[in-house]
């Protein structure tokens, strides 16, 4: 998948941080990749997840349904 750099760097919603959480938890059980459903996050939300997903060492799987999504990456 090609990535286009940021054009700023996000700062996480409260909503982004508490996801944060969960991904540190699965991280130390042994998880090694994560899945962000585009319908659900603003554009910021995500890429702070998917961020933070790479830092942490895992693979990122993102869920599209439609064009409009798509053209969000």
């Amino acid at each position: 998948m090609i990535r286009r750099p940021p054009r700023s760097t996000p700062k996480p919603s409260s909503a982004a941080s508490d996801v944060y959480k969960r991904q540190y938890e699965s991280r130390s059980i042994g998880s090694d990749c994560i899945l962000i459903i585009m319908a659900a996050l603003t554009d910021n939300e995500a890429e702070c997840i998917e961020r933070k997903a790479i830092e942490l060492g895992m693979d990122v799987i993102l869920e599209i349904h439609n064009q409009k999504e798509l053209e969000r990456l």
